[in-house]
C-alpha cells in the first residue's frame, strides 16, 4: 500500500479495457477502471464502483481514480495523484483504503506535521473521531494511515464504520488544508410563513453559492445568505421547496456539497391510531400493518391494542417520520417484563431512531434519539422514573428545536438538550408501535390513542391531551421573549418572566430554568440573575418552564444578548502591541509562542491597552516571528521567521474585555514603528473582511502599510461599504535599517498620514465608522471577521502583503489622535509634531534652559519658554517630591538623586521609591525615613 506521489502503475494487463465513469448531478469522485475480463479485474471493478458510490453518498470530494489490476502488486497502493493499483488484495474495505490514501491519507499535505507523536493534532480530524468512533486514545496514525478509521484492517469494515470512515477522510483533508466540507448541510422541513435554514461549514472555503434544483440563488426577498455558508428562506411556501447544494471555492477547486432536500408543509397530526379493532388512521391515511395476532380489548378511550410480547407489534408508513419537531403521545398500560421494550421506535435501523422504552437497562423510563449517520454516535436521553405496570399512563414525547422533553401524565417529568438529531434528518422508514430497532423484547402490554404530529405541542396542550384534570394549565403569553441586554462582567438584574406568564385558575406559579447558559438563574418568581463571562458574548437563547401546583406546566424561549462593557475610547488605545513580553520567552532570536492548528490558544504578544486583546501567530516552522533586539528604544522588536509571516486577534480565544473584532470605530488612529524591506504591496496592520467592500468585494476592511513602490498607504472600508484610500506622494527607505513611525488617522470627514509625527498626505470625505464582523462574509481559513492582523493583509481570502521588515510597535486607537497624542512616540516624533524636525535631544529650542530630551519626557511645549514650570514639586509631607512625565516618552528614564553637600560625586538615589498616577501623568518620588531632611534633589534623566 505505497503511497509515494510519483508513483506510476508498472504493468497494464495485456487485455486492457478503459471504462471511464463521470459522476452524476452531484458525484465527485469519478474513475477510470483499466481493467480486464478476469475474475480479479471484475472484483477490483465492483469494490471501487462500491467504495465510490458510498464516497459519493457520505461526502464531498473532489478526485478522479485511474484503477489498474497487476497481480505483481503484493497488496494494493494509491497516490495522491489518484493512482489505485489492486493486487492479492481487492475487497471494498481494500478500495476505501486505498481511497484514503488517494484523499491525502498518508499522501497529502502537511499530514506529517499534523500527526505529533502518533497522535492527530488536527482539529477537525480529532472532532469527527470524538462524534464517531469516540476511541479514548483518539485518533491516530503514522505516516501511512489513520485509525480508528482508515481500514487498515478486514476488521474493521461496517456499514456504519464506512461512513466514519468518509466522514474523518473529509475531515483530516479540511485539517490538511485541503477543500473539504467538516460539515455537511441537513434536510430541513418548515411549516409555511417560517423561515428555513440550511448550513455547511468548510474552514477553506473563501467563496459560497446555494443552488435550488441546480439553480443559483441570488440574494433578495425573501433569500438570504444565498453566498455564505447559511441559507436562510424567510416566510417560505410551497415553491421553495426542492433539492439544495452549496458550492464552495477556495484553495485552488471548486467542491459541491452533498443535496438536501428542503419541505414546506402545514402543521398537522400526522396520524391518529385509535385501536378501534384495527390500525387504521383516523386522522390521516397513514394506516398501520399488524403483525402477529394482536387482540383488541377495552381500553383508555373505547377499545385499545393488546401487543403479547412475543410476536405481535404494529408497523406504521414512512410518512410519520416526516418531521423536524415532533410530538408523540399515547395512553399505554404495561404488563412488565424485559429491559428495552418498546413503546415505540421510529428509525431506520440500530443507527439511527428515536424511541421510547418503559425499563431501560438502567432501570429508567427512557426517550433516546441518535443519529450516528449524520450526527453524534451517542443517545441523547430523558429518563425518569420506570413505567408502573397494571395502569393507564399517558406519555407524550416532545423535540422542540434542539431539546426534547417527556411529559407523564400531562406533567413533565425531564427534559434533554443538545438534540441534533431531527426525523427529517434520517427520515425513518421502519416505525413501530411496540417493536424495537434492535433485537429486543417486543412490548407487552396494551396501548391506546397513538397520536404523531409533525410540531411541538405546548405544555398546555400536552396537559389537555391528557385531559384528567378540571385545571388549566399556565401559558407564556408568546413563545420567544426577548430581554434586555445584558453586559459581560457586570451583574444582570431588574427582568422577570412574571408579567409573560398567565393562569385562568389564577393559581401561585413557580419558574424555572430547563436549559441554557450556566450563568442564567431563574428564581421560583421569575427573577432572572447572573453575571456573564467572558465567553458568554453574543446570543444567549435558554428555555424556562412555568407551573402550577398540579404540575401543568408551559415552555419558553429567551433570548438575551450579551454585549462588551464600552470601551473608553479616550483613556488610552483599545489595543496596543509593545513586542516587549519577557513572561512570553523575549529573548534575541527566539519564537514568539504560536497557537496549536486551532486547538489550543497561546499569547504571542500580550496587549499593553489593558483589554486583553492578545495576539497569536501560526504554529508552523514557516510562518510566525522571531524576537529581535534591532529596536530604537533598545528593547524588542519582531520578525518574520518564515515566508507567510502573520500574528492576529482571535476574540474566541483571548476573550478579551473589548472585543477588536466586533468594535465599530467611528474615528480613529492607527501607528506602527517599523523598518521596510522586500517587494510588493506590504501590511503592517490589516482588518480582515471580504464581501465588504461594495466597489472592491475581494479587499480586506484595512490595509495600513506601503504599496510596491513603498509610498504609506492606508485604504479602509466602512459600515456602508464606501471605502476610502490614501496613498502618500513619496517613498520610504525598504532598506530594513531606517526606522519609521507611521500613523494613519480618521475623524469622519477627514483621512490623514503622518510619518514620523510629520503630514504627509490627507483627503477630506465624509465616511461612516470602519466596518467589523457584522457585514461581508463570517469568516474563512485562518482569519476571522472583523479581526485584526500583524504583517499581512487579506485579499480574495487569500493572506498576501506579507511584512518582512522589523516591527517594534503598533497601536489602535478609538479617537482620532493630533501627533502630539500619539501612543507610540520616539523623541523624533515628538520634536516633529512641534515643527522641530532638526532638533536635537540635547538642544533647547524655545531657550528657557530646560533640554529637549527633557521637555520630552515631561509631556511639556519645547516651543514655549514658559512651559514647563515648576518640575519638582515638593508633597505637604515634606517626604517625597512629585514631577510631571509622558506617558508616551520612550528610551528614556528618570531617577531623583539628592545630596546634602552638592559635591560633584555625591549625588545618590539611595533610599528613594517610586509611584505612578498614570491618570494624571505624574510620577511621586518618596525617601526613606533614614534620609536626612536637609538635601538638595534634582532630576535625573538618561537616554
Amino acid at each position: 500500500m505505497l503511497k509515494n506521489a510519483n508513483l506510476k502503475c508498472i504493468a497494464a494487463l495485456a487485455t486492457l479495457a478503459t471504462l471511464a465513469f463521470r459522476p452524476t448531478a452531484f458525484g465527485d469522485i469519478t474513475y477510470t477502471l483499466h481493467l480486464g475480463s478476469s475474475s480479479e479485474d471484475l472484483q477490483v471493478s465492483n469494490s471501487v464502483v462500491t467504495a465510490a458510490a458510498i464516497y459519493n453518498q457520505y461526502g464531498s470530494f473532489n478526485k478522479h481514480w485511474d484503477v489498474y489490476y497487476n497481480p505483481g502488486i503484493p497488496t494494493a497502493e494509491a497516490n495522491y495523484n489518484g493512482y489505485m493499483g489492486f493486487g492479492s488484495q481487492r475487497t471494498v474495505r481494500v478500495a476505501l483504503h486505498e481511497g484514503g490514501h488517494t484523499l491525502g491519507m498518508g499522501t497529502g499535505p502537511n499530514y506529517g506535521a499534523l500527526l505529533v507523536n502518533g497522535v492527530w493534532t488536527g482539529q477537525y480530524g480529532k472532532q469527527a473521531q470524538l462524534d464517531t468512533y469516540n476511541s479514548p486514545d483518539g485518533l491516530r496514525g503514522d505516516g501511512h494511515a489513520i485509525w480508528p478509521g482508515g481500514f487498515n484492517y478486514e476488521n474493521e469494515d461496517g456499514f456504519i464504520e464506512r461512513i466514519w470512515h468518509v466522514r474523518i477522510m473529509a475531515a483530516i483533508r479540511c485539517d490538511m488544508g485541503i477543500l473539504a466540507f467538516s460539515k455537511e448541510a441537513r434536510n430541513e422541513l418548515v411549516h409555511p410563513g417560517q423561515t428555513a435554514e440550511l448550513r455547511v461549514e468548510s474552514p477553506l472555503a473563501a467563496t459560497y453559492q446555494w443552488y435550488r434544483n441546480g439553480v443559483a440563488l441570488m440574494n433578495g426577498g425573501d433569500i438570504s445568505g444565498a453566498t455564505s455558508p447559511v441559507l436562510r428562506i424567510a416566510n417560505a411556501e410551497l415553491d421553495d421547496e426542492g433539492s439544495y447544494r452549496c458550492a464552495i471555492t477556495g484553495a485552488g477547486e471548486t467542491l459541491f456539497s452533498r443535496p438536501r432536500q428542503l419541505w414546506v408543509v402545514p402543521a398537522q397530526q400526522l396520524g391518529q391510531w385509535d385501536m378501534e379493532g384495527n390500525v387504521t388512521d383516523s386522522a390521516n391515511t397513514n394506516h398501520g400493518t399488524a403483525f402477529g395476532s394482536p387482540a383488541f380489548v377495552p381500553g383508555k378511550i373505547g377499545m385499545a391494542i393488546d401487543l403479547d410480547g412475543v410476536d405481535d407489534y404494529v408497523a406504521l408508513p414512512p410518512g410519520v417520520g416526516m418531521a423536524k419537531d415532533i410530538t408523540v403521545a399515547t395512553w399505554v398500560n404495561w404488563d412488565g417484563g424485559g429491559n428495552w421494550q418498546r413503546i415505540f421506535d421510529f428509525g431506520t435501523g440500530v443507527h439511527q431512531n428515536m424511541f421510547l422504552t418503559p425499563r431501560s437497562g438502567d432501570g429508567t423510563l427512557r426517550l433516546a434519539f441518535k443519529d450516528a449517520i449524520n450526527g453524534i454516535s451517542r443517545e441523547q436521553q430523558v429518563n425518569t422514573t420506570l413505567l408502573p405496570t397494571g395502569q393507564w399512563v399517558h406519555l407524550t414525547a416532545v423535540l422542540k428545536d434542539n431539546y426534547a422533553t417527556l411529559y407523564v401524565n400531562g406533567v413533565a417529568a425531564g427534559s434533554v438538550f443538545n438534540v441534533f438529531d431531527n426525523p427529517i434528518d434520517f427520515l425513518p422508514t421502519q416505525n413501530y408501535i411496540g417493536k424495537s430497532q434492535y433485537a429486543d423484547p417486543l412490548f407487552n402490554g396494551r396501548i391506546d390513542d397513538f397520536r404523531v404530529y409533525n410540531y411541538a405541542l405546548t405544555g398546555a396542550e400536552v396537559w389537555d391531551l391528557w385531559g384528567q384534570s378540571n385545571n388549566q394549565a399556565p401559558v407564556f403569553t408568546v413563545g420567544t421573549i426577548t430581554l434586555p441586554d445584558a453586559t459581560r462582567g457586570q451583574a444582570y438584574a431588574d427582568s422577570t418572566l412574571s408579567t409573560y406568564a398567565s393562569d385562568a385558575d389564577q393559581d401561585a406559579l413557580t419558574f424555572s430554568k430547563v436549559g441554557g447558559p450556566a450563568w442564567i438563574s431563574v428564581s421560583a418568581n421569575g427573577t432572572i440573575s447572573g453575571t456573564p463571562g467572558l465567553t458568554d458574548e453574543g446570543l444567549n437563547v435558554f428555555v424556562v418552564r412555568v407551573t402550577d401546583p398540579s404540575g401543568a406546566s408551559s415552555d419558553a424561549t429567551v433570548q438575551i444578548t450579551v454585549v462588551s462593557p464600552p470601551a473608553d475610547l479616550d483613556a488610552g488605545p483599545v489595543a496596543h502591541w509593545d513586542f516587549n513580553d519577557p513572561d512570553l520567552g523575549a529573548a534575541h532570536g527566539a519564537a514568539l509562542p504560536d497557537s496549536d492548528a486551532y486547538t489550543v490558544w497561546r499569547t504571542a504578544a500580550i496587549d499593553k491597552s489593558g483589554y486583553g486583546n492578545h495576539l497569536t501567530t501560526w504554529e508552523y516552522d514557516w510562518a510566525g516571528f522571531q524576537w529581535s533586539t534591532n529596536s530604537p528604544r533598545g528593547d524588542f522588536s519582531i520578525f518574520a521567521a518564515g515566508s507567510y509571516p502573520v500574528a492576529y486577534t482571535w476574540s474566541a480565544r483571548s476573550l478579551p474585555q473589548v472585543n477588536l473584532e466586533s468594535l465599530v470605530l467611528s474615528n480613529f488612529t492607527v501607528e506602527a514603528l517599523f523598518t521596510a524591506t522586500g517587494s510588493g504591496f506590504k501590511t503592517v496592520l490589516g482588518r480582515d473582511g471580504r464581501n465588504v467592500s461594495t466597489t472592491a468585494p475581494d479587499n480586506a476592511i484595512l490595509y495600513f502599510g506601503l504599496e510596491p513602490s513603498n509610498r504609506p498607504v492606508i485604504e479602509f472600508t466602512d459600515m456602508n461599504s464606501q471605502t476610502i484610500r490614501l496613498l502618500a506622494p513619496n517613498p520610504i527607505l525598504a532598506n530594513n535599517t531606517t526606522w519609521y513611525h507611521l500613523a494613519g488617522v480618521f475623524n469622519g470627514t477627514n483621512l490623514s498620514l503622518y510619518l514620523n509625527g510629520a503630514l504627509i498626505a490627507s483627503t477630506n470625505r465624509a465616511m461612516g465608522p470602519m466596518a467589523n464582523n457584522s457585514i461581508g462574509m463570517p469568516g474563512g481559513p485562518g482569519w476571522h471577521a472583523g479581526g485584526w492582523s500583524v504583517a499581512r493583509g487579506l485579499w480574495a481570502g487569500d493572506h498576501v502583503d506579507r511584512w518582512f521588515g522589523h516591527i517594534d510597535e503598533i497601536a489602535i486607537s478609538g479617537k482620532a489622535l493630533a501627533p502630539t497624542e500619539f501612543v507610540i512616540s520616539t523623541f523624533d516624533v515628538w520634536a516633529r509634531a512641534y515643527n522641530l524636525a532638526a532638533a536635537t535631544f540635547d538642544g533647547d529650542a524655545d531657550g528657557d534652559g530646560v533640554a529637549n530630551g527633557v521637555e520630552y519626557f515631561l509631556g511639556s511645549d519645547p516651543t514655549d519658554p514658559l512651559s514647563p514650570g515648576r518640575v519638582l514639586t515638593l508633597s505637604d509631607d515634606l517626604l517625597s517630591v512629585t514631577y510631571p512625565f509622558n506617558r508616551r516618552a520612550s528610551g528614556v528614564t528618570a531617577t531623583v538623586e539628592w545630596t546634602t553637600d552638592l559635591a560633584a560625586g555625591d549625588w545618590t538615589d539611595a533610599g528613594v521609591t517610586y509611584t505612578t498616577n498614570a491618570s494624571l501623568n505624574e510620577i511621586r518620588a518618596t525617601f526613606a525615613s533614614s534620609v536626612t531632611n536637609q538635601l538638595f534633589i534634582r532630576l535625573k534623566l538618561t537616554r
